[in-house]
């Protein structure tokens, strides 16, 4: 339930802190590449060599991403600092 939810927006969170690192800011699209970035990561390497598998896990990590994002769970507000 709810402490899952919470579990999962934790990681994604770490994992969004870490797209930061890699993409700067100053990347062109920097948040385009940081959710392309996130879904890869999400997907399990074993399942990448299977097109059709792939695409299914590509969508289950859209749908998870888009839920933390519209809530702000996982990254900082636009135009707050940063709360880590």
């Amino acid at each position: 339930g709810a402490a899952l939810q919470q579990s999962i927006g934790e990681e994604i969170h770490e994992m969004y802190k870490d797209s930061k690192e890699i993409i700067p800011d100053s990347e062109a699209e920097a948040a385009d590449l940081r959710f392309i970035w996130l879904m890869k990561k999400l997907i399990p390497e074993n399942i990448k060599h299977h097109v059709h598998s792939e695409k299914a896990y590509e969508l289950a990590a859209v749908t998870i991403l888009s839920k933390y994002f519209e809530t702000c769970d996982i990254y900082e507000y636009p135009d707050s600092p940063d709360p880590s």
